[in-house]
């Protein structure tokens, strides 16, 4: 099941805990300068786990103004 759920950047770090070893997919979406690829590189690095940040290239406004990224862990 999806869900969307708004979560602070101090409960980021917790919510990937139990992402990243369940290898599930998480779309990260804020402002910049919030500090979401630190985060997640430091969530992964503690998990032992590699995974793929993107940026994506955006074409509706709304994802592009929010700074939006997807968060994969690699197998």
């Amino acid at each position: 099941m999806n869900s969307v759920s708004a979560v602070k950047p101090s409960q980021l770090r917790t919510l990937l805990s139990h992402t990243i070893p369940a290898k599930m997919p998480v779309l990260i979406s804020s402002g910049p300068g919030v500090g979401k690829s630190s985060i997640v590189s430091q969530a992964c690095a503690e998990a032992e786990a590699d995974c793929i940040v993107m940026h994506p290239v955006c074409g509706e406004f709304r994802l592009c103004a929010t700074a939006a990224m997807m968060i994969q862990v690699l197998p």
